[in-house]
Parts: structure tokens; sequence; C-alpha cells
């Protein structure tokens, strides 16, 4: 009677939370003979959980227990959403949410780290993008679900996480992080590269992405009207919504397709195409991305890269070309399950490969060149030719030079390599313009 009873139970389980064992919620005898061996497997495992197991776990608990089991193997990005984290990834799609601010993944039994939010504690903390979490306060990742992690790293804003990272570059270290409220700014804007080149970099595809680029652009060329071209920032970008990604691309082409979307059955997939306005009226842009670019990042990579509308700068991107579906339950929870996976417009995949950039511009650290040694010149030859010259103040242009290049390595921009690269990208691609139509 027990026996009969839990069976009940699980079958009613199943079919109000939508979970994904496939068969038909029906009383045929055909139905039923179908999934009998699974059904039977899971009742008996059940029953021994209920009767042997050291702790006392309610019938729901272990329900909920193999819901996360399900998931959790099905592929990195599928898990089932406490009601707690179901919130955090509906308030993180409006640009503000409680953590440490970073973008993870399981891979092997550990927690990946896509990307850090730009200015979060984890950024700020120096964590990277490809950075494993082996260790949460002292405990160990491994055999922790990913939402089970995630749970771990939130608290109090104000309270301190320890951390135990495991980098290629250096081994294992130690990082302590500070808690807070993450407010995502999802686009910042500016004026680079002597006033010449527009910057817009965006950390986030939340669901006020396209509109905060689109206005950023108009108030900045109407600053600027001889811009001669725009770096669009998509590094350690880890994506967000899909339909932003599209809507974000839409504004800098006039036609082709966008992305494809495929899923199992093909009369579900979707194809996305440009609507025809390019804000930018046709300037050069350049597109910034790295390891940390994930997700809806690429699929704007990708886009302008496939209808020749960009250059892509800067290292190769995450890999994640998966698209997840949250479905709500019956009880404040939620599914994140995968459904389909995206294709650039030219038809290429880039699940777990990613995108390759055109110019391949790696991270690098910018310095003068020390100049103190000594050089020989003309002038300390033996025998030179002398002539009589305009006396100059040595004094001071040695001040002027000293000057510029105090400000030339002061400067935020001017140390990051990639982005200068990729602005004098923009320039040779105006010159390369304006000289074959003149």
């Amino acid at each position: 009677m027990r026996c009969f009873y839990n069976f009940i139970y699980l079958y009613k389980f199943l079919s109000f939370s939508i979970i994904f064992f496939n068969f038909a919620l029906t009383n045929s005898a055909s139905s039923f003979d179908k999934h009998s061996d699974g059904l039977k497997l899971f009742n008996t495992v059940f029953s021994i959980i209920k009767s042997e197991y050291v702790e006392d776990l309610s019938d729901f608990k272990i329900f909920e227990y193999a819901v996360q089991g399900a998931l959790s193997l099905l592929d990195p990005h599928s898990t089932y959403l406490t009601q707690t984290a179901y919130q955090d990834i509906k308030n993180a799609t409006k640009g503000e949410f409680g953590g440490l601010g970073m973008e993870l993944t399981m891979e092997n039994g550990i927690i990946k780290v896509i990307s850090p939010y730009e200015n979060s504690p984890a950024f700020n903390a120096g964590l990277q993008a490809g950075d494993y979490i082996t260790a949460i306060d002292n405990k160990l990742v491994r055999g922790m679900s990913l939402t089970e992690s995630i749970e771990k790293l939130k608290g109090e804003p104000g309270t301190k996480v320890s951390l135990k990272i495991y980098r290629a570059s250096v081994g294992v270290i130690d990082v302590d992080v500070e808690r807070a409220i993450i407010k995502i700014a999802p686009v910042k804007a500016s004026v680079i590269s002597d006033s010449t080149v527009g910057y817009i970099k965006i950390s986030m595809f939340n669901d006020k992405a396209a509109a905060n680029v689109k206005k950023e652009w108009l108030d900045m060329i109407k600053a600027n009207p001889n811009l001669l071209g725009l770096v669009l920032d998509l590094r350690s970008n880890p994506g967000g919504v899909l339909l932003q990604a599209k809507e974000v691309a839409d504004l800098f082409l006039t036609c082709g397709d966008i992305v494809t979307v495929k899923s199992r059955n093909a009369e579900t997939n979707q194809s996305f195409k440009a609507s025809g306005e390019d804000i930018t009226n046709d300037i050069p842009i350049a597109v910034l991305i790295n390891e940390g670019s994930a997700s809806a990042a690429e699929i704007v990579a990708g886009a302008l890269q496939d209808n020749r509308r960009a250059l892509i700068v800067g290292v190769k991107s995450f890999g994640k070309g998966s698209v997840q579906k949250i479905i709500p339950l019956f009880n404040g929870a939620a599914l994140k399950i995968t459904t389909s996976l995206y294709c650039t417009p030219a038809g290429t995949s880039i699940q777990a490969y990613g995108i390759v950039p055109d110019i391949i511009v790696p991270e690098a650290i910018i310095k003068p060149i020390d100049k103190k040694r000594a050089f020989i010149s003309e002038s300390s030859l033996t025998g030179h030719i002398s002539q009589k010259q305009v006396k100059r103040d040595l004094d001071s242009d040695e001040r002027v030079n000293r000057s510029e290049i105090a400000l030339l390595f002061d400067s935020a921009e001017s140390n990051d390599f990639q982005l200068l690269r990729a602005a004098d990208v923009v320039k040779s691609m105006s010159l390369y313009k304006k000289t074959i139509t003149e």
C-alpha cells in the first residue's frame, strides 16, 4: 500500500512540475508499460531513501532532489531554481541584485567563472573569467549543485565569503570577497582617442540594453558629429536576454540575418533579421571581445562579423552557444532548461568554440621604455659637421615631453592595450574608407 501511495505522489508531482521525463500522463496500459521500468526504479530508490537514509526527509524534498539531479546531468546550464534563485534571476535582468556579481557555470563538478561584472565585488577582488571556485567558506564545491553553490555565495551585504580559487596560471589562491547589492549600469559611453572615436561598453544584456545603447550613441554623435567610428566593448559580458542581443545588433545593421535559434524540433526554429536602420550611418565599428564574452555578447559579435559590419578585436570568446528557457513552477520555483542552440548568420554554431576575432589582440600591460641608458647620435661623433641652429629651450621641451608621457600612461584608456588597438582599427578603417571614396 505504501509503495502504491509513493507512486501516486510521484505521479502528481511530475505532472505539476513539468519535469522532463517526457511520458504521457494517461491511464492507458501502453503508456504505463512504456515507462514502467523507469518508474519502478525511481519508486524503489525513493522507498530505500525513506526507510534507510540517516535523516528523515520529506517526500517533497526527495522529489526536489530528484529534479535537481536530473537537470544537473543534462548540461552545465540546466538547473532547478529555488524561489530565491528564481527571484534573483528576475532582479538581475532588471539591473539590480545582491551577491558577488559574477556569472557562473558548472564544469566537471566545479563552479567556473564565466565573467565577473565590471566594478562588482568579484571584479574588484580580482576574480577572472576562467577561474574555478573549488571551495566556499572552506566547504568543497564538488558535489554541490550550481544552485546550492550560488546560495552559499549569497548573503547579507557587508558580510564576507572566503573562496578558494584555482587559476591555471598561478594555481590555488585564497580570495575574500565582501558581498554587496549589485547595481549594474548595463551601458557606459564616452569619447576616446583624442575625441575622435566613440566608445560604448555593454556590461550585460538586461532588458534596457538596446534602448540605452541607442540613447548613448545619439547623445554622443550629437555632441561630436565628426567621430571617425565606434568601439563596441563586449569584454567580460556574460550575456543576458536573447532579444536584447538581437535588438542591439539590429541598431548597426541595415539588412541580413542576426541569429538563428535551432531547437530539437525544426518547426520551432527561429531566425531573427535586421530591420533596416543603422543608427551610426555606416561608420567603422570595432567590437572588443575576450574569454569572458558569452552568450548574448557572442550573438552580437557574430552578427556584426558575419554581416561584415564590424571587425572583431581581442581574443576568442567563451563559447556559450545555447539558449535556456525558464519555466515557472507551481511552488514559486522554476526550471531553467536548455532548449536550443544558436547559430551566427553564416550558419556557424559557436557552442563550446566561441567567436574568433578578425584581429587577435591579447591583454597586455603598457609601460614607457626606460630611456636612461646612453644613446649615440650624430653630434657625439668626432669631426661631425656642425651648423648654427636657433637655440631651443631644451628644458622646456623636455618638460613638455615628460608631461605628455605622464598623461599618456596615467590614462585608463591608454593602459588598456586592447582598447588602444581597437581604436587604431577604427581609425584605419575610417582612413581606408575615405581613401577609396575620394
